[in-house]
């Protein structure tokens, strides 16, 4: 933007002409569009989803990821032993200690804590993979590159060939204001959305059935849960997105 700014400001400066017009109209049409990007890329910041693109309502926007990224600091972190880690070097040794700990076997069957982690399912531009293609990508592109995803996961199916596609970035979520202890966060794996799309034609093809038959078992089993409204067990349903 700043590159634009300046090439605009030498255009005013010198004699109009026809070649010149045409410059600087591209070049200001090119500015429009850059603010346009900062605008969309400060609302998917502030994560303001009730606002419409082209409010232009830039210190809102401001105001609000900076309020987020305030809430989401991690200042400290307090070790086993109650003292206090603020430099980022000792933050990473007590994230990677307790979580090293946590899913290390220690011979229990307890897995409880395994489902204290379930959380939501994102919005179309959230946790993106280590590609940082979101959903939205394949959304609106996707008549470019459906041809290339197809192939690709042809030769999966048919091939057993050697990728990174099933490489995550694993980030660890805040369950509370300006946390100070480990157990005040869980790690989810974000894996990439062309990942996503191999493992549903993999987890669906299946000879002798078809995935709608998924949607029926859940019909019916959600059906009995409904119906059951007497006795001392209950029943409950749990979602997970795995």
């Amino acid at each position: 933007m700043q590159s634009l700014h300046d090439r605009i400001m030498d255009l005013d400066m010198v004699d109009r002409d026809k070649e010149n017009l045409m410059d600087l109209i591209s070049a200001r049409l090119e500015m429009n569009l850059e603010i346009d990007k900062v605008e969309l890329f400060w609302e998917q910041r502030a994560q303001a989803n009730w606002l419409k693109l082209g409010d232009r309502n830039m210190g809102f926007f401001h105001r609000f990821a900076t309020q987020r990224r305030r809430v989401n600091r991690v200042s400290c972190l307090i070790k086993n032993d109650g003292s206090l880690v603020h430099d980022g070097e000792g933050l990473f040794d007590v994230a990677d200690a307790y979580f090293t700990q946590l899913f290390t076997f220690q011979g229990q069957g307890d897995s409880r804590h395994i489902l204290e982690g379930s959380t939501r399912v994102m919005a179309l531009t959230k946790a993106s993979g280590s590609d940082a293609l979101p959903t939205l990508f394949y959304q609106k592109f996707w008549h470019i590159v459906e041809r290339d995803i197809g192939a690709y996961c042809l030769e999966i199916l048919n091939d057993v060939i050697s990728t990174n596609i099933n490489k995550t970035h694993i980030v660890l979520i805040l369950e509370v204001a300006n946390p100070t202890r480990m157990q005040q966060f869980h790690p989810i794996s974000l894996c990439s959305v062309l990942y996503k799309f191999v493992l549903k034609v993999v987890s669906a093809l299946f000879p002798g059935r078809l995935i709608t038959d998924n949607t029926i078992l859940a019909h019916e089993i959600l059906n009995v849960y409904r119906r059951k409204r007497r006795g001392k067990k209950g029943h409950f349903t749990l979602k997970l997105d795995m």
